[in-house]
């Protein structure tokens, strides 16, 4: 090993046994090791989490308007989780793997991280710099993943800035063309619309709290990309049917074999995952849980900004090794119980919604939706309720555009009190289903000023007439935008 090796290696080893607040050190060029590690061979285990770690933000932009940061610095932020992801570590029942991009590096590291190594002895291969907004790039991990610690549940962890639903374009204001237009696809789309930037209003709060940031999916700052929700849908879906790295990619550079693959159901499917996490902010939408409804048993997400700190990994880790046949219902389940404990003294949510019932939640919404949509233009009443119900919820999370569904639905029922009787029917069906034992939420917490605001789904509610970005979606055809341009054409 080089003394330079060397010397980069003391200091990763000196800042783990230190505090965790201090900046890691930057790191040096990577040593002469090989490119990447064979895994040994070993039995399934119970279960694989897959950290997808976009850590390559908090760039500054110089630009016409002057320099600034779109989005909060997170390489730091990944440093802390992966230490505490090593307080325990792989074993023989559980095994994290990572794919860390960080800001400042020639490379992407991919980690199969454990209790006792070094960070260096943790990285098990060094591909080239990556783009984390790039969908074949997310499929790929999956796949290596996957292949190197078979399991029979598996977890993936979207981890970066979020945004929900909303797939603006937040570079449009640094550089003039995305991926897809150097490539020679559509560019990426920006709303006009939307003057309350999410992104810069996480920045702010950042900036604002100093060590509470708050962390805002997966943005990279040096491609100046990011994952909209369809393409996050593709990478999910590809990651099921390729045969390995390599065929992952191949797909996405063939899109008639990439139609092909969306528009086909489940069946002969080579993996599927248990549970999709997204340590993020604002994605425990329904409009993002519809997405992703094929491709998990479950997905676990916040209504609200995340602190910095995100998951606690060390004690979740500890609960699934204490229990490491939990069902991915029961895992899910810790991962919210811990989340909430850590921190029982801030404002914060978290949610695991069940996927399989996100096509009755819909179907649900959609006939209240429907319900709505006829009776608003001419029902003084039902304006009032929703008016009402509305104003009241605006709020409660930080993207004031996103309320609670439940507590918007139950707004409405309790102020409408005109005559149409499909709207109290398909509120209250709605209403009910929502609330109920073994209904869509399959565990929910929230803290501080969120308790009894925050029951698991939000949905997308515009301050005026909605974003076109939303038709991009698949939730777009079950009748709530309809509703939504209805309300706006009428004022």
């Amino acid at each position: 090993m080089s003394q330079s090796s060397r010397s980069w290696l003391d200091q990763i080893q000196a800042w783990f046994r230190g505090s965790r607040t201090m900046q890691p050190p930057t790191p040096q060029p990577a040593p002469q090791k090989p490119t990447q590690e064979e895994p040994p061979m070993q039995p399934e285990r119970d279960w694989t989490i897959l950290l997808y770690m976009a850590g390559d933000n908090g760039k500054v932009f110089e630009t016409k308007h002057g320099a600034y940061a779109l989005m909060a610095e997170m390489t730091s932020a990944g440093y802390d989780d992966i230490a505490e992801v090593e307080v325990v570590g792989t074993t023989d029942q559980v095994a994290v793997l990572a794919q860390f991009d960080t800001s400042g590096a020639d490379g992407t590291y991919r980690l199969e991280i454990h209790k006792g190594k070094t960070a260096q002895e943790n990285i098990v291969e060094t591909i080239a710099e990556s783009n984390t907004g790039d969908p074949a790039e997310l499929a790929r991990f999956i796949v290596w993943g996957m292949t190197r610690c078979p399991a029979k549940h598996t977890m993936v962890v979207l981890w970066n800035h979020g945004l929900g639903w909303k797939d603006d374009d937040i570079y449009a204001t640094v550089r003039g063309l995305s991926r897809t237009v150097r490539s020679g696809g559509r560019g990426r789309r920006e709303n006009a619309a939307m003057f309350r930037s999410t992104a810069a209003t996480v920045k702010l709060l950042a900036d604002d709290e100093g060590d509470e940031e708050a962390r805002a999916i997966l943005c990279d700052d040096t491609s100046m990309d990011f994952l909209t929700n369809a393409e996050m849908s593709q990478a999910l879906k590809v990651a099921m049917f390729a045969q390995d790295e390599s065929d992952a990619v191949a797909i996405f550079a063939d899109q008639a074999r990439l139609n092909e693959i969306m528009a086909t159901g489940n069946e002969g499917a080579l993996r599927r995952l248990a549970l999709i996490g997204m340590d993020a902010c604002l994605m425990a939408m329904l409009e993002v849980q519809y997405q992703v409804r094929q491709f998990a048993d479950l997905l676990v997400s916040s209504q609200e900004v995340e602190p910095i700190d995100g998951w606690p990994y060390s004690e979740i880790l500890q609960r699934l090794n204490a229990n490491p046949s939990a069902s991915p219902a029961e895992f899910a389940t810790i991962i919210v119980e811990e989340y909430e404990r850590f921190y029982f003294s801030k404002n914060t949510t978290l949610s695991a919604v069940k996927l399989g019932d996100m096509a009755e939640t819909r179907r649900l919404v959609s006939d209240f939706a429907a319900a709505l949509n006829t009776a608003y233009p001419t029902d003084d009443s039902l304006q009032l309720a929703y008016t009402k119900a509305v104003r009241e919820n605006r709020r409660t999370f930080e993207d004031q555009e996103y309320l609670d569904l439940l507590v918007l639905t139950k707004g409405i029922l309790d102020r409408y009190d005109g005559a149409a009787t499909d709207v109290v029917a398909g509120g209250q069906a709605l209403r009910d289903y929502l609330q109920a034992p073994d209904g869509p939420v399959q565990v929910n917490a929230a803290t501080g000023s969120k308790k009894d605001k925050a029951t698991g789904i939000s949905i997308y509610v515009p301050y005026d007439m909605p974003s076109p970005l939303y038709e991009e979606i698949d939730f777009a055809s079950a009748g709530w935008l309809t509703y939504l341009k209805t309300v706006y054409e009428s004022v």
